[in-house]
């Protein structure tokens, strides 16, 4: 994903493409621990994109990612160290 920003918690790792998110807000409804809001700023298409906020609370649902018409957000689970892929 390109112009992303990346919030990292201890278990989950939620990434936000800004450049493809399309302000409709379904991840900020559907998330049961609120942790998405809708900037203020604008991205380059003229919407303002959703920031993940409050990652320490993610629970690795992945409603938002599936929710997303713009495929804009991704979840991912952190390897522990030492860890394989």
């Amino acid at each position: 994903m390109s112009n992303e920003v990346v919030k990292v918690n201890s278990r989950f790792c939620v990434e936000v493409d800004e450049s493809a998110c399309k302000e409709c807000g379904y991840c900020t409804e559907v998330c049961p621990k609120g942790i998405f809001i809708i900037k203020e700023s604008f991205n380059e298409k003229g919407y303002r994109p959703v920031e993940a906020v409050n990652t320490e609370k993610c629970i690795g649902c992945l409603k938002c990612f599936y929710i997303c018409p713009d495929f804009a957000i991704d979840v991912k689970e952190k390897r522990k160290e030492g860890e394989e892929k």
